[in-house]
This record gives C-alpha cells, structure tokens and sequence, in this order.
C-alpha cells in the first residue's frame, strides 16, 4: 500500500499471491473481498463513499482453503477433508 493513496485506491490483490505462497497451496484456493461499511451497513461498492457525517469502514478479507489428507482413517469424516482459514482486517 502507498502512503499517498487512499484505502479505497489500493490493489489488494497482492495479498492472494502472499496468503497462497505462505500457505503453500495454489492462487485459485485463495479468495479475497473487500467491502465498505457506512455506519454498520455494507454497501455495494468498495470504492464508493459514505454520506457526510457517516462512519466510513472499508475491509479487506482473505481466505484460504486446501484438502488435508490424514495419514490415518478418521471414520465418518472420510480420508480428506477441506480445511480453510479467513482473516480479515479494517483499512480504514
């Protein structure tokens, strides 16, 4: 992010390749969204903007989902499972 932009201008797309190469897993198993809030209520666009007075939120979420194989049977669950883990954070 630059310091010269506004949270609505950054491209956050960035954080897919991070989150995918951390979690050593490929691109198309992270998912990234990003909203805006004016007081509490979502709104269609993120880079919109909220009426004066208003509380301006805007929030960036990633996600990343993989298949875990155990090394052993875990009986009604089967022998892979869809494991995932989401964060999100406010930019503004």
């Amino acid at each position: 992010a630059s310091a010269d932009k506004d949270a609505s201008e950054v491209d956050y797309s960035y954080l897919v390749e991070e989150a995918a190469a951390a979690a050593d897993v490929p691109e198309e198993n992270v998912s990234l969204e990003t909203w805006l809030e004016c007081n509490g209520v979502q709104q269609e666009e993120f880079d919109g903007s909220c009426d004066s007075g208003e509380i301006i939120a805007r929030y960036v979420q990633i996600r990343v989902e993989t298949i875990f194989s155990p090394t052993f049977s875990i009986g009604p669950i089967g022998e892979n499972m869809t494991l995932s883990a989401d964060a999100a954070v406010r930019v503004q």
